[in-house]
């Protein structure tokens, strides 16, 4: 891992044992990319500064919540790396087979038993209300909404993360803010009803 992350992380609060987990991660996420075709190769380079941290940097807008939902977790950003960074109980739907094959194995080797992997679609995924989701890179705003909704108790957060500022009308959905991010935006709509 770079200077520059370990320095950030360092600072953000995060331990020993939770840096070398984060180390682990990307360890594994390096080796995979070739056969799984994770992040792109361009990406791969930046995987630290442009994934890594611009996933725990949304530690700092969870509150008491105790469930996630990451939907398109991909290689499993941001839901990965908030599952190693908090306790909360995450679930990571991600309906290629060949993702959620590599997420599993990293689930296996990290011991993160509050992680569980759903290899389908995240419109079949309406079996577990949560107090939390995490959209990134996966749809416009008003669809990663309705996919997140459903899975969402009243009262529940949908953080968003958009490579454009949010301002729109959400169904049952109330914006509580945008905020310029490291990389990009961060959009936080909490469910009404």
């Amino acid at each position: 891992m770079d200077s520059d992350t370990l320095q950030e992380l360092k600072g953000s609060g995060f331990d020993k044992g939770t840096i070398s987990r984060f180390e682990l991660y990307i360890g594994l996420l390096k080796r995979w990319n070739e056969a799984f075709n994770l992040v792109s190769k361009n990406d791969l380079v930046h995987v630290e500064s442009r994934h890594l941290l611009d996933s725990v940097r949304l530690v700092s807008y969870m509150a008491n919540e105790g469930s996630l939902i990451d939907i398109g977790s991909g290689a499993g950003f941001p839901g990965l790396p908030l599952a190693i960074a908090t306790d909360l109980d995450v679930t990571l739907v991600e309906r290629s087979q060949k993702k959620a094959t590599f997420l599993n194995q990293v689930k296996l080797e990290l011991e993160l038993n509050s992680l569980e992997v759903c290899a389908q679609d995240a419109r079949q995924m309406k079996t577990k209300d949560f107090d939390l989701a995490t959209i990134r890179a996966v749809d416009k705003p008003l669809a990663a909404w309705a996919l997140a909704a459903p899975n969402l108790v009243v009262g529940g957060r949908m953080l968003l993360q958009t490579g454009e500022p949010v301002s729109l009308s959400f169904a049952d959905g109330k914006l509580e803010g945008t905020d310029r991010a490291e990389i990009g935006w961060v959009s936080v709509v909490r469910k009404m009803r």
